[in-house]
Protein backbone atom coordinates (compact mmCIF):
# COMPACT_ATOMS: atom_id res chain seq x y z
CA UNK A 1 0.00 0.00 0.00
CA UNK A 2 1.35 3.53 -0.93
CA UNK A 3 1.91 6.19 1.71
CA UNK A 4 -1.11 8.56 1.42
CA UNK A 5 0.30 12.00 2.20
CA UNK A 6 -2.21 14.94 1.92
CA UNK A 7 -2.10 18.73 1.85
CA UNK A 8 -3.20 20.33 5.11
CA UNK A 9 -5.82 22.58 3.70
CA UNK A 10 -7.46 20.99 0.67
CA UNK A 11 -6.52 17.44 1.54
CA UNK A 12 -4.98 16.93 -1.86
CA UNK A 13 -2.69 13.86 -2.45
CA UNK A 14 1.08 14.39 -2.28
CA UNK A 15 3.93 12.19 -3.53
CA UNK A 16 5.97 10.28 -0.90
CA UNK A 17 9.57 9.05 -1.05
CA UNK A 18 8.48 5.66 0.11
CA UNK A 19 6.07 5.24 -2.78
CA UNK A 20 6.85 3.90 -6.25
CA UNK A 21 6.65 6.72 -8.72
CA UNK A 22 5.03 4.90 -11.66
CA UNK A 23 2.63 2.61 -9.90
CA UNK A 24 1.76 4.54 -6.74
CA UNK A 25 2.48 8.31 -6.90
CA UNK A 26 1.50 8.95 -10.57
CA UNK A 27 -2.14 7.91 -9.91
CA UNK A 28 -2.15 10.14 -6.86
CA UNK A 29 -0.75 13.07 -8.83
CA UNK A 30 -3.49 12.44 -11.40
CA UNK A 31 -5.95 12.69 -8.53
CA UNK A 32 -4.24 15.95 -7.56
CA UNK A 33 -4.59 17.41 -11.06
CA UNK A 34 -8.25 16.39 -11.24
CA UNK A 35 -8.87 18.08 -7.94
CA UNK A 36 -7.18 21.22 -9.17
CA UNK A 37 -9.23 21.05 -12.32
CA UNK A 38 -12.35 20.92 -10.23
CA UNK A 39 -11.16 23.83 -8.19
CA UNK A 40 -10.33 25.81 -11.29
CA UNK A 41 -13.74 25.03 -12.65
CA UNK A 42 -14.98 26.98 -9.70
CA UNK A 43 -12.99 29.82 -11.26
CA UNK A 44 -10.64 30.66 -8.54
CA UNK A 45 -8.35 33.49 -9.25
CA UNK A 46 -5.38 32.90 -11.40
CA UNK A 47 -3.06 33.79 -8.62
CA UNK A 48 -4.73 31.36 -6.29
CA UNK A 49 -4.47 28.61 -8.83
CA UNK A 50 -0.88 29.36 -9.44
CA UNK A 51 -0.23 29.30 -5.77
CA UNK A 52 -1.93 25.96 -5.38
CA UNK A 53 -0.06 24.47 -8.26
CA UNK A 54 3.19 25.83 -7.04
CA UNK A 55 2.60 24.52 -3.54
CA UNK A 56 1.67 21.10 -4.83
CA UNK A 57 4.67 20.87 -7.11
CA UNK A 58 7.04 22.09 -4.44
CA UNK A 59 5.64 19.61 -1.93
CA UNK A 60 5.90 16.81 -4.43
CA UNK A 61 9.42 17.73 -5.41
CA UNK A 62 10.48 18.11 -1.80
CA UNK A 63 9.37 14.56 -0.96
CA UNK A 64 11.06 12.87 -3.94
CA UNK A 65 14.28 10.81 -3.47
CA UNK A 66 16.95 11.23 -6.13
CA UNK A 67 17.85 8.11 -8.11
CA UNK A 68 21.47 8.64 -7.19
CA UNK A 69 20.61 7.80 -3.57
CA UNK A 70 22.34 4.49 -2.52
CA UNK A 71 20.97 1.80 -0.26
CA UNK A 72 24.03 0.05 1.31
CA UNK A 73 23.88 -3.59 2.35
CA UNK A 74 25.70 -4.12 5.67
CA UNK A 75 27.73 -7.07 7.02
CA UNK A 76 25.95 -10.33 6.28
CA UNK A 77 23.58 -8.64 3.74
CA UNK A 78 23.52 -8.31 -0.09
CA UNK A 79 21.31 -6.45 -2.69
CA UNK A 80 22.24 -2.78 -2.07
CA UNK A 81 22.78 -0.03 -4.75
CA UNK A 82 21.38 3.28 -6.14
CA UNK A 83 17.68 3.88 -6.74
CA UNK A 84 17.80 3.67 -10.47
CA UNK A 85 16.06 0.37 -9.95
CA UNK A 86 14.32 -1.63 -7.21
CA UNK A 87 16.64 -3.10 -4.61
CA UNK A 88 16.16 -6.23 -2.43
CA UNK A 89 18.25 -6.37 0.73
CA UNK A 90 18.70 -9.95 2.01
CA UNK A 91 21.01 -12.19 4.00
CA UNK A 92 24.16 -13.27 2.26
CA UNK A 93 24.75 -16.95 1.59
CA UNK A 94 27.28 -17.04 4.46
CA UNK A 95 24.76 -15.48 6.84
CA UNK A 96 22.10 -17.95 5.75
CA UNK A 97 24.56 -20.82 6.30
CA UNK A 98 25.39 -19.42 9.73
CA UNK A 99 21.69 -19.19 10.61
CA UNK A 100 21.16 -22.77 9.43
CA UNK A 101 24.08 -23.84 11.61
CA UNK A 102 22.66 -21.84 14.51
CA UNK A 103 19.31 -23.61 14.15
CA UNK A 104 21.12 -26.93 14.59
CA UNK A 105 23.50 -25.69 17.31
CA UNK A 106 23.44 -27.15 20.86
CA UNK A 107 22.30 -24.77 23.61
CA UNK A 108 24.83 -23.64 26.19
CA UNK A 109 22.92 -25.60 28.81
CA UNK A 110 23.65 -28.85 26.97
CA UNK A 111 25.69 -31.25 29.22
CA UNK A 112 28.73 -33.34 28.28
CA UNK A 113 28.98 -36.20 30.76
CA UNK A 114 32.32 -37.94 31.39
CA UNK A 115 31.67 -41.69 31.42
CA UNK A 116 33.48 -44.45 33.33
CA UNK A 117 37.21 -43.92 33.20
CA UNK A 118 36.88 -40.30 31.86
CA UNK A 119 36.99 -36.83 33.41
CA UNK A 120 36.28 -33.18 32.31
CA UNK A 121 32.52 -33.13 31.63
CA UNK A 122 30.08 -30.23 32.16
CA UNK A 123 27.69 -27.85 30.31
CA UNK A 124 28.68 -25.83 27.19
CA UNK A 125 28.91 -22.46 28.88
CA UNK A 126 32.66 -22.94 28.49
CA UNK A 127 35.11 -25.14 26.65
CA UNK A 128 35.35 -28.71 27.89
CA UNK A 129 38.27 -31.17 27.66
CA UNK A 130 37.33 -34.85 28.03
CA UNK A 131 40.30 -36.98 29.02
CA UNK A 132 41.17 -40.32 30.65
CA UNK A 133 41.00 -40.35 34.44
CA UNK A 134 44.13 -41.00 36.47
CA UNK A 135 42.93 -44.55 37.18
CA UNK A 136 42.32 -45.20 33.46
CA UNK A 137 45.75 -43.89 32.55
CA UNK A 138 47.26 -46.14 35.23
CA UNK A 139 45.29 -49.10 33.88
CA UNK A 140 46.41 -48.35 30.33
CA UNK A 141 50.00 -48.19 31.52
CA UNK A 142 49.54 -51.60 33.09
CA UNK A 143 47.89 -52.89 29.91
CA UNK A 144 50.91 -51.73 27.93
CA UNK A 145 53.09 -53.80 30.21
CA UNK A 146 50.67 -56.76 30.45
CA UNK A 147 51.56 -60.22 29.17
CA UNK A 148 49.87 -61.17 25.87
CA UNK A 149 47.23 -63.88 25.97
CA UNK A 150 49.56 -66.10 23.99
CA UNK A 151 51.93 -66.21 26.98
CA UNK A 152 52.08 -69.74 28.42
CA UNK A 153 52.22 -70.92 32.01
CA UNK A 154 54.03 -74.24 32.06
CA UNK A 155 53.59 -76.60 35.01
CA UNK A 156 56.66 -78.25 36.46
CA UNK A 157 57.05 -81.62 38.11
CA UNK A 158 54.19 -82.41 40.47
CA UNK A 159 51.88 -79.66 39.13
CA UNK A 160 48.99 -79.52 36.66
CA UNK A 161 46.74 -76.87 35.04
CA UNK A 162 49.13 -74.88 32.82
CA UNK A 163 48.41 -73.35 29.38
CA UNK A 164 48.17 -69.99 27.57
CA UNK A 165 46.46 -66.92 29.08
CA UNK A 166 43.41 -66.91 26.81
CA UNK A 167 41.58 -68.59 29.70
CA UNK A 168 41.88 -68.51 33.47
CA UNK A 169 44.40 -71.03 34.72
CA UNK A 170 44.46 -72.83 38.06
CA UNK A 171 47.84 -74.28 38.92
CA UNK A 172 47.49 -77.08 41.45
CA UNK A 173 49.21 -80.18 42.72
CA UNK A 174 48.62 -83.22 40.59
CA UNK A 175 47.09 -86.33 42.11
CA UNK A 176 50.45 -87.96 42.80
CA UNK A 177 51.71 -84.83 44.62
CA UNK A 178 48.52 -84.61 46.67
CA UNK A 179 48.87 -88.25 47.65
CA UNK A 180 52.50 -87.63 48.61
CA UNK A 181 51.52 -84.62 50.71
CA UNK A 182 48.77 -86.60 52.41
CA UNK A 183 51.33 -89.26 53.30
CA UNK A 184 53.74 -86.57 54.49
CA UNK A 185 51.04 -85.07 56.73
CA UNK A 186 50.45 -88.47 58.28
CA UNK A 187 54.14 -89.35 58.48
CA UNK A 188 55.90 -89.36 61.81
CA UNK A 189 58.71 -86.75 62.12
CA UNK A 190 62.27 -87.97 62.56
CA UNK A 191 62.20 -86.53 66.08
CA UNK A 192 59.36 -88.89 67.03
CA UNK A 193 60.35 -91.20 69.86
CA UNK A 194 59.61 -94.89 70.16
CA UNK A 195 59.86 -95.71 73.82
CA UNK A 196 60.64 -99.25 74.84
CA UNK A 197 58.21 -100.14 77.60
CA UNK A 198 58.67 -102.55 80.44
CA UNK A 199 60.42 -105.70 79.27
CA UNK A 200 61.43 -104.21 75.88
CA UNK A 201 64.62 -102.64 74.47
CA UNK A 202 65.55 -100.80 71.27
CA UNK A 203 63.58 -97.53 71.51
CA UNK A 204 64.72 -94.11 70.30
CA UNK A 205 64.08 -91.35 67.77
CA UNK A 206 63.10 -92.21 64.19
CA UNK A 207 66.29 -90.70 62.79
CA UNK A 208 67.15 -94.36 62.12
CA UNK A 209 65.45 -97.75 62.05
CA UNK A 210 64.47 -99.10 65.45
CA UNK A 211 64.06 -102.72 66.50
CA UNK A 212 62.06 -103.45 69.63
CA UNK A 213 63.01 -106.69 71.31
CA UNK A 214 62.22 -108.51 74.51
CA UNK A 215 64.57 -107.63 77.35
CA UNK A 216 65.89 -111.04 78.35
CA UNK A 217 67.61 -111.89 81.63
CA UNK A 218 70.28 -114.51 81.19
CA UNK A 219 68.73 -115.36 77.85
CA UNK A 220 65.26 -115.80 79.32
CA UNK A 221 62.05 -113.74 79.59
CA UNK A 222 61.63 -112.38 83.14
CA UNK A 223 58.86 -114.18 84.97
CA UNK A 224 57.20 -110.78 85.73
CA UNK A 225 56.54 -110.30 82.00
CA UNK A 226 55.12 -113.72 81.28
CA UNK A 227 51.27 -113.74 81.22
CA UNK A 228 49.60 -115.78 83.86
CA UNK A 229 48.27 -118.16 81.19
CA UNK A 230 51.84 -119.23 80.42
CA UNK A 231 52.58 -119.68 84.12
CA UNK A 232 49.43 -121.73 84.60
CA UNK A 233 49.18 -123.94 87.67
CA UNK A 234 47.65 -127.40 87.82
CA UNK A 235 45.11 -127.24 90.66
CA UNK A 236 44.54 -130.99 90.86
CA UNK A 237 41.64 -133.41 90.34
CA UNK A 238 38.17 -132.75 91.74
CA UNK A 239 35.10 -134.90 91.64
CA UNK A 240 32.29 -132.33 91.30
CA UNK A 241 31.34 -128.81 90.32
CA UNK A 242 31.11 -127.67 93.96
CA UNK A 243 34.63 -128.99 94.60
CA UNK A 244 35.89 -127.10 91.53
CA UNK A 245 34.22 -123.84 92.70
CA UNK A 246 36.04 -124.24 96.03
CA UNK A 247 39.35 -123.88 94.15
CA UNK A 248 40.98 -120.46 93.52
CA UNK A 249 43.69 -119.32 91.16
CA UNK A 250 44.64 -116.99 88.33
CA UNK A 251 43.69 -117.00 84.65
CA UNK A 252 45.25 -120.02 83.00
CA UNK A 253 45.23 -122.29 86.06
CA UNK A 254 43.35 -125.55 85.53
CA UNK A 255 41.99 -128.69 87.09
CA UNK A 256 40.57 -132.05 86.01
CA UNK A 257 37.04 -133.10 86.92
CA UNK A 258 36.46 -136.82 87.33
CA UNK A 259 32.69 -136.46 87.10
CA UNK A 260 32.88 -135.02 83.56
CA UNK A 261 36.31 -136.44 82.64
CA UNK A 262 37.24 -133.01 81.18
CA UNK A 263 39.74 -130.25 81.80
CA UNK A 264 38.47 -126.94 83.27
CA UNK A 265 40.58 -123.76 82.87
CA UNK A 266 40.20 -120.47 84.76
CA UNK A 267 39.60 -117.61 82.30
CA UNK A 268 39.86 -114.92 85.01
CA UNK A 269 41.25 -114.62 88.51
CA UNK A 270 38.97 -116.25 91.05
CA UNK A 271 37.21 -119.60 90.65
CA UNK A 272 34.19 -119.36 92.95
CA UNK A 273 31.73 -118.91 90.06
CA UNK A 274 31.04 -121.24 87.17
CA UNK A 275 31.50 -118.28 84.76
CA UNK A 276 35.16 -118.13 85.86
CA UNK A 277 35.79 -121.50 84.26
CA UNK A 278 36.01 -122.81 80.69
CA UNK A 279 35.41 -126.50 80.03
CA UNK A 280 37.71 -128.05 77.42
CA UNK A 281 35.89 -131.11 76.14
CA UNK A 282 37.81 -133.98 74.59
CA UNK A 283 36.71 -135.49 71.29
CA UNK A 284 35.00 -138.87 71.27
CA UNK A 285 37.61 -141.59 71.11
CA UNK A 286 37.55 -143.82 68.01
CA UNK A 287 39.32 -146.66 69.98
CA UNK A 288 37.19 -149.80 70.11
CA UNK A 289 39.64 -152.03 72.05
CA UNK A 290 43.04 -151.88 73.77
CA UNK A 291 45.45 -154.78 73.49
CA UNK A 292 42.51 -156.97 72.50
CA UNK A 293 40.46 -155.95 75.54
CA UNK A 294 37.22 -153.93 75.69
CA UNK A 295 35.28 -152.28 78.47
CA UNK A 296 37.19 -151.20 81.58
CA UNK A 297 40.68 -152.20 80.44
CA UNK A 298 43.47 -152.62 82.97
CA UNK A 299 46.93 -153.24 81.56
CA UNK A 300 50.09 -154.21 83.30
CA UNK A 301 53.63 -153.66 82.13
CA UNK A 302 53.79 -157.24 81.02
CA UNK A 303 50.68 -156.86 78.87
CA UNK A 304 52.44 -154.40 76.60
CA UNK A 305 56.01 -155.53 77.00
CA UNK A 306 56.98 -152.49 79.12
CA UNK A 307 59.70 -152.18 81.77
CA UNK A 308 58.08 -153.36 84.98
CA UNK A 309 60.52 -151.32 87.09
CA UNK A 310 58.05 -148.44 87.49
CA UNK A 311 59.79 -145.88 85.28
CA UNK A 312 56.54 -144.76 83.71
CA UNK A 313 54.88 -144.25 87.08
CA UNK A 314 57.85 -142.20 88.23
CA UNK A 315 57.65 -140.08 85.09
CA UNK A 316 53.95 -139.44 85.65
CA UNK A 317 54.68 -138.26 89.18
CA UNK A 318 57.45 -136.02 87.91
CA UNK A 319 55.21 -134.41 85.28
CA UNK A 320 52.65 -133.47 87.88
CA UNK A 321 55.20 -132.00 90.30
CA UNK A 322 55.53 -128.23 90.71
CA UNK A 323 59.29 -128.36 90.25
CA UNK A 324 58.86 -130.11 86.92
CA UNK A 325 56.31 -127.49 85.73
CA UNK A 326 58.65 -124.65 86.69
CA UNK A 327 61.51 -126.33 84.87
CA UNK A 328 59.40 -126.61 81.74
CA UNK A 329 58.34 -122.94 81.95
CA UNK A 330 61.95 -121.91 82.41
CA UNK A 331 62.89 -123.85 79.29
CA UNK A 332 59.97 -122.32 77.39
CA UNK A 333 61.31 -118.87 78.25
CA UNK A 334 64.71 -119.47 76.73
CA UNK A 335 65.86 -117.02 74.06
CA UNK A 336 65.95 -119.67 71.35
CA UNK A 337 62.40 -120.74 72.19
CA UNK A 338 61.17 -117.13 72.09
CA UNK A 339 62.81 -116.56 68.71
CA UNK A 340 61.24 -119.73 67.37
CA UNK A 341 57.81 -118.63 68.57
CA UNK A 342 58.18 -115.11 67.13
CA UNK A 343 59.21 -116.58 63.78
CA UNK A 344 55.97 -118.58 63.83
CA UNK A 345 53.45 -115.96 64.97
CA UNK A 346 50.04 -117.45 65.61
CA UNK A 347 47.73 -114.78 64.19
CA UNK A 348 47.72 -111.06 63.34
CA UNK A 349 45.29 -108.57 61.88
CA UNK A 350 44.18 -104.96 61.67
CA UNK A 351 41.08 -102.81 61.58
CA UNK A 352 39.82 -99.30 62.11
CA UNK A 353 41.05 -99.34 65.71
CA UNK A 354 44.63 -100.51 65.06
CA UNK A 355 46.68 -103.67 64.55
CA UNK A 356 47.30 -106.69 66.75
CA UNK A 357 49.53 -109.79 66.97
CA UNK A 358 48.73 -112.89 69.01
CA UNK A 359 51.98 -114.57 70.04
CA UNK A 360 52.08 -118.25 70.89
CA UNK A 361 51.88 -118.64 74.62
CA UNK A 362 49.08 -116.11 75.06
CA UNK A 363 50.86 -112.75 74.65
CA UNK A 364 48.69 -110.18 72.79
CA UNK A 365 50.28 -107.03 71.31
CA UNK A 366 48.03 -104.18 70.05
CA UNK A 367 48.94 -100.69 68.75
CA UNK A 368 47.27 -97.70 67.09
CA UNK A 369 47.72 -94.02 66.15
CA UNK A 370 44.94 -91.55 67.07
CA UNK A 371 44.25 -88.04 68.42
CA UNK A 372 43.23 -87.23 71.98
CA UNK A 373 40.34 -84.90 72.86
CA UNK A 374 41.07 -81.34 73.97
CA UNK A 375 38.62 -81.45 76.90
CA UNK A 376 37.26 -84.98 77.45
CA UNK A 377 38.90 -88.35 77.84
CA UNK A 378 39.65 -90.15 74.57
CA UNK A 379 38.64 -93.81 74.28
CA UNK A 380 40.66 -96.39 72.39
CA UNK A 381 38.61 -99.48 71.56
CA UNK A 382 41.13 -102.30 71.05
CA UNK A 383 41.16 -104.05 67.68
CA UNK A 384 40.51 -107.30 69.61
CA UNK A 385 39.56 -107.97 73.21
CA UNK A 386 42.19 -109.01 75.75
CA UNK A 387 41.40 -111.83 78.14
CA UNK A 388 42.94 -109.76 80.95
CA UNK A 389 43.27 -106.01 81.47
CA UNK A 390 46.36 -105.10 79.42
CA UNK A 391 49.23 -102.78 80.17
CA UNK A 392 48.78 -99.60 78.05
CA UNK A 393 51.60 -97.24 77.01
CA UNK A 394 51.11 -93.87 75.21
CA UNK A 395 53.72 -91.74 73.37
CA UNK A 396 52.65 -88.19 72.31
CA UNK A 397 54.05 -87.31 68.88
CA UNK A 398 54.78 -83.59 69.59
CA UNK A 399 58.39 -82.48 70.08
CA UNK A 400 57.54 -80.06 72.92
CA UNK A 401 56.91 -81.56 76.37
CA UNK A 402 53.73 -83.59 76.59
CA UNK A 403 52.39 -86.09 79.12
CA UNK A 404 49.72 -88.76 78.85
CA UNK A 405 47.55 -90.24 81.60
CA UNK A 406 45.78 -93.58 81.14
CA UNK A 407 42.74 -94.38 83.26
CA UNK A 408 42.38 -97.95 84.48
CA UNK A 409 42.23 -99.92 81.21
CA UNK A 410 39.62 -102.58 80.60
CA UNK A 411 39.88 -105.71 78.51
CA UNK A 412 38.15 -104.06 75.49
CA UNK A 413 39.13 -100.37 75.73
CA UNK A 414 41.21 -97.76 77.53
CA UNK A 415 40.56 -94.07 78.29
CA UNK A 416 43.38 -91.50 78.29
CA UNK A 417 44.13 -87.76 78.30
CA UNK A 418 47.12 -85.71 77.07
CA UNK A 419 48.48 -82.61 78.86
CA UNK A 420 51.00 -79.92 77.87
CA UNK A 421 53.85 -78.57 79.99
CA UNK A 422 51.40 -76.23 81.76
CA UNK A 423 49.17 -79.15 82.70
CA UNK A 424 46.43 -78.05 80.27
CA UNK A 425 44.52 -80.85 78.55
CA UNK A 426 45.13 -80.70 74.77
CA UNK A 427 44.31 -82.55 71.54
CA UNK A 428 47.46 -84.37 70.42
CA UNK A 429 48.42 -87.14 68.00
CA UNK A 430 49.70 -90.16 69.95
CA UNK A 431 51.08 -93.63 69.41
CA UNK A 432 49.40 -96.08 71.79
CA UNK A 433 50.31 -99.70 72.55
CA UNK A 434 48.80 -102.38 74.77
CA UNK A 435 50.22 -105.72 75.96
CA UNK A 436 47.54 -108.17 76.98
CA UNK A 437 46.70 -111.86 76.82
CA UNK A 438 44.66 -114.23 74.76
CA UNK A 439 43.59 -117.87 75.25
Amino acid sequence: MPVDNRTPNLNLPLPDAANKMASEDVPRLRELVNALDTLLDDRPTASAVATLISDAINAAVASLVPTSRNVQSGTGLVGGGDLTQNRTIQLSAASQASLAAADAAAPATRQIFAGTGLTGGGNLTQNRTISLSTESQSSLAKADAAAPDTRKISTGTGLTGGGNLRDDRTISLNTASQNSLAKAEAAAPATRQIFAGAGLTGGGALTQDRTLALELVNGKIPVSLIPSQVLSEYLGVVGSQSAMLALSGEAGDWCHRDDTDTRWTLITTGGSQLAHWLEQAYPDSPVSSVNGQTGAVSLGAGDVGADPAGTAAGLTTGLASENWVNDQISDLASESWVNDQIDGLATSGSGGNGRYVRLPGGVLLMWHRLTSHGSNAQTWNYPVASETDPRVMITPEAVSPRSAVVNTPGNTSANFRVYDQNNNQIAEQVQIMAIGTWV
